[in-house]
């Protein structure tokens, strides 16, 4: 097909030079510049040679059959285009529909994150966004679980959470006269999965004391409020992803990996957790951003992967993950409300 668009568009060239109007001639030999069949030659008033070529009616009408030829093979190309389109959409009709996002990265190798259908296990067709890249350190696909975003405005808590609204920056938190968890499960599809990434980030409300317990009954208790801040747990009974402390008041009081402390961090916790102070006290700092550290929280700071979190599960699970927002006293003395997250398993 590209020869005979060549070839179509040299012929127009050709033409286009032989036109019917008259040229000068290199010389009194009568030789013509143009390109042309049957030439002829003249003299004008002035003893001037010209040449013209006779079949300029001729070479128009080829010119015009190039053009019609041209804009013909160009329906044809679109025409196959929108064919090969729609054999394509009837294909994704007929097969059965992926039931992961690796399936969709077999099935189209470069296929874009976003949301795609999936049937899960049981036959039900849901649908769900694959981030095809990178995440974590670890290649794509990755399957998203869990987002919450209370920076847009029609974006509402989960529910049984309590929307806090200061000054536009939305939140959600607890409502209790007492220390407890606020609780919302995410489903993982039914798939199998080993590592889990993501980020959380949230406030400091009051008087929030990060790993320091009021209540020794809920230390290293990964049912009870075991920080102020938020848990990520996976399955029942709980298994501990991440913990996110919260700290209201002073640099460094209540977080492990400050130099001003000798909190440790739960055993239960680990090194798997974030910590940082609001900077600063009564302000809309977020945490777990990695950003406007205290001087003396510097090293809480300083995980490269800040503001995400990854981690790799003993064995394959398909268990549920949670996240809480815990604190060990009533909202109205202390909370740690949640403004945005976002959790992917693979």
């Amino acid at each position: 097909m590209k020869i005979i668009i060549i070839l179509l568009l040299l012929t127009a060239t050709i033409v286009v030079n032989g036109s019917g109007v008259s040229v000068q001639c290199d010389g009194e030999d009568g030789f013509c510049t143009a390109s042309c069949r049957n030439r002829k030659i003249e003299v004008d008033s002035n003893d001037a040679v010209l040449c013209s070529c006779e079949e300029s009616e001729q070479y128009e009408t080829i010119v015009n059959f190039s053009k019609n030829i041209l804009e013909e093979l160009a329906d044809i190309k679109q025409q196959y285009e929108d064919f090969n389109s729609q054999i394509l959409n009837l294909l994704t009709l007929l097969l059965p529909k992926p039931t992961s996002c690796s399936e969709v990265k077999q099935r189209w190798p470069n296929s874009s994150s976003g949301f795609y259908n999936i049937t899960n296990s049981t036959g039900y067709v849901e649908k769900v966004y694959c981030h095809m890249t990178e995440l974590c350190g670890s290649d794509g696909p990755w399957t998203r679980v869990a987002h919450l975003n209370m920076s847009n405005p029609s974006e509402e808590c989960p529910d049984g959470f309590h929307e806090y609204n200061w000054e536009g920056v939305k939140s959600c938190g607890r409502v209790s006269s007492e220390g407890s968890c606020q609780p919302v499960k995410f489903p993982t599809y039914k798939l199998q999965y080993t590592q889990v990434c993501g980020r959380v980030h949230g406030y400091a409300h009051l008087s929030t004391d990060g790993v320091f317990r009021h209540d020794s009954n809920s230390e290293n208790n990964i049912n009870a409020p075991y920080i102020d801040g938020i848990s990520l747990t996976y399955g029942y009974p709980r298994k501990h992803l991440w913990s996110f402390f919260a700290v209201h008041e002073g640099p460094g009081r209540s977080c492990p990996c400050s130099s001003l402390t000798s909190l440790p961090s739960p055993s239960i916790v680990g090194e798997d957790y974030y910590c940082e102070s609001q900077n600063p006290p009564d302000s809309d700092d977020v945490l777990w951003d990695g950003k406007d550290c205290w001087t003396q929280e510097e090293d809480c700071c300083k995980n490269p992967n800040l503001p995400w979190f990854s981690k790799t599960l003993p064995e394959p699970t398909s268990d549920y993950i949670e996240l809480r927002v815990c604190c060990d006293q009533g909202s109205s003395n202390e909370d740690a409300p949640v403004s945005y997250y976002e959790i992917y398993v693979k």
